[in-house]
Formats: structure tokens, sequence, C-alpha cells
């Protein structure tokens, strides 16, 4: 599989987990923080979302360093073999735009890890807070 079609492939993957989380956020802004079922529910829902934010982001960053590599050294290759000086900080800066949709889809990854890990922590704290004013044990 090439550069393009791990980037559709990731890039599809991405829009689909921000659309989830985006969901996601809006169950939470109805919900009543006294709803027990409804939050469980939320914090599956989050941790799974998590699950794909998660292996997005491993993913997307590694690619982003191998296709860095390889860009950085084509880069190279090229300018050595038609005479020009090769200056590593001008490949850096080249190899850098080379990649720059995958960093952002890494980002875009983090962003919703994130997001799912404040949603999760949120979640266990109403369910714990809620356990305690019904009388139960967390």
């Amino acid at each position: 599989m090439d550069y393009a079609a791990k980037l559709e492939k990731w890039s599809k993957v991405a829009k689909s987990v921000t659309v989830t989380t985006k969901e996601l956020k809006d169950k939470f802004n109805t919900l009543h923080y006294s709803d027990g079922p409804a939050i469980k529910q939320l914090l599956i829902d989050a941790t799974s979302i998590y699950g794909y934010a998660e292996e997005g982001y491993l993913v997307t960053n590694s690619l982003k360093k191998n296709f860095f590599v390889h860009a950085y050294l084509k880069l190279k290759l090229e300018k050595e073999a038609s005479g020009e000086k090769v200056v590593a900080s001008i490949l850096d800066k080249e190899a850098d735009k080379e990649i720059s949709t995958l960093r952002q889809l890494r980002d875009i990854f983090e962003a919703q890890r994130n997001t799912c890990i404040e949603f999760m922590r949120t979640c266990r704290t109403l369910i714990q807070s809620t356990t305690r004013v019904e009388g139960k044990e967390a």
C-alpha cells in the first residue's frame, strides 16, 4: 500500500472518529448528571471511540516518521544526482512539507483521543458520585 492509499484510508477513519466524537459530545450535553444508565453507556461509547482514536494516532504517527525518512532520502538522492549542494536543514523542511497531511491526521487523532479521555474521566466521576448519593458502594 502506497502513501496515497494509506493517507486516504486514515483520512476516512479520522473523519469517522471526529463525527462520532461530536455525536458523543451532543449526547453528553443533553444528559442529566444523575442519569446513571445513560452515563454508563456514554462511558462505553467513549471507550470504544478512544480505541479507534488511539489506533489512528499510533499508526499515523508511525507513518509520519517512516514517510519523513523516505521523503528525506528521496530528496537527498535527487539533489546529489543533480549535483546540487545537500543541506540537511533544507532537506528537513522539504521532507516535512511532504508529510504535512499525515501530521495533521495524527493531530486530529490525538485531539479526539484526548476528548475521549476527558469524557471517560467525567463519566466515571459522575457514576461514582451518583452511586454514593444512592447509598451504593462504588
